[in-house]
């Protein structure tokens, strides 16, 4: 089956098409003013995959930059699946770069990144993702650390980050006090005339 591209699963990426990984949002360090602040919004985790056959998972972002009609139903689909998880998790947005940075980035670890649509029979289904795919490497890692490590060294070189607009902190608390104000006030009744 094909997938909005065309591209059946299996197919390669063409090198100058962006991919990116789905990124969960951290807790930030506060405190102190000396304390070391993590660089990056993504870590080591963000690229651990626990299913086998541990190919890691990416969205496909665009065709030679991020567009903005994929983005839209994809941070739709990504809030839905890390609000799933146990414990639930934010959805904070992607690392992407091109895909030859990836495919080609190291001689003796070739690898190639191919389409790898999900459920494309279903367009209605919640885990429908035409933008799916994966990396696979031509001889596998001897343990999945390893390969999650080296596309995480790519991607921290590399890699840019996208953040995913979503509501600020602060107005979370706030829209949630002004329901609470609004409930609490006496309801008005209309004036009769006459």
């Amino acid at each position: 089956m094909q997938d909005i591209r065309g591209l059946r699963a299996g197919d390669p990426i063409g090198d100058k098409e962006v991919i990116g990984r789905r990124l969960a949002a951290r807790p930030a360090l506060v405190g102190a003013w000396d304390q070391i602040r993590q660089r990056l919004p993504f870590d080591l985790r963000d690229f651990e995959e626990t299913r086998p056959p541990h190919d890691i998972s990416l969205d496909w972002l665009g065709k030679s930059g991020l567009q903005k009609k994929v983005l839209r139903p994809l941070g739709n689909q990504a809030t839905r699946m890390f609000g799933q998880q146990k414990p639930p998790q934010t959805f904070a947005g992607w690392v992407y770069l091109q895909t030859e940075k990836v495919s080609k980035a190291h001689r003796d670890f070739p690898c190639r990144v191919v389409s790898s649509p999900e459920r494309p029979d279903e367009p209605d289904h919640p885990e429908h993702n035409p933008y799916h795919c994966l990396i696979k490497y031509e001889q596998p890692f001897s343990h999945p650390h390893l390969m999650a490590q080296h596309v995480y060294l790519q991607f921290q070189k590399k890699g840019t980050v996208e953040i995913h607009p979503r509501t600020p902190f602060y107005k979370v608390p706030y829209e949630f006090v002004r329901r609470v104000i609004n409930a609490l006030k006496p309801q008005r009744r209309p004036q009769r005339k006459g």
